[in-house]
């Protein structure tokens, strides 16, 4: 494998990882929740995830776990990060996620009026 060619599955990973983190949150729906996990790929493919990697550097954790590359993922309410580490080259990318009201403000749901009420005496 070349370096060029190693570079792009480095950056081509972190994209990926930072699409399906920005999807699973936005589906989530939790606008007050934050995560943060860690992807570490070894040298022969396979793929492990840690929940609690919090005080390890990303070199310190490729070192630990004999991986070739590892990822660390924040989630936030109005944004994920991911950053990346293999062999000495980083890189961090940053998804800002559209506002989203917190459920908890919001007034609960009424239930339907009744269909005998024509739409003006509902909202009364």
């Amino acid at each position: 494998m070349t370096e060029e060619s190693g570079m792009d599955a480095f950056l081509r990973n972190a994209g990926q990882i930072l699409e399906t983190a920005a999807e699973a949150q936005a589906a989530d729906g939790l606008v007050n929740h934050s995560s943060e996990y860690l992807i570490a790929i070894s040298r022969a493919g396979s793929i492990r995830m840690l929940a609690d990697a919090s005080g390890w550097s990303l070199p310190a954790l490729a070192a630990e776990y004999g991986a070739s590359a590892v990822y660390r993922v924040n989630r936030r309410p109005r944004s994920v990060r991911v950053e990346a580490w293999s062999a000495g080259r980083t890189c961090t990318l940053t998804r800002e996620l559209p506002a989203r009201r917190d459920r908890a403000q919001t007034s609960p749901c009424l239930p339907a009026p009744p269909s005998f009420l024509s739409p003006s005496l509902a909202l009364r």
